[in-house]
């Protein structure tokens, strides 16, 4: 698995578990070496897919 499909799994898995995902939560489906060499960039791609999704969102409530 490439890094950008590793990273994009990881923030699947993060936006499933929604707020307050866990490193445990995270570890029964990666690796410790895994989550620590791409963590943060997974927290990153999570973060901006939820706040993309949001702002969608609420426009398309707006329109409604």
């Amino acid at each position: 698995m490439s890094e950008k499909e590793t990273v994009s799994a990881i923030a699947d898995k993060m936006l499933h578990y929604g707020d307050g995902c866990t490193r445990d939560q995270l570890s029964a489906h990666f690796s410790d070496d895994i989550l620590d060499r791409y963590g943060n960039k997974a927290r990153v791609e999570a973060n901006d897919r939820s706040e993309h999704h949001t702002r969608q969102r609420v426009a398309a409530q707006r329109a409604a």
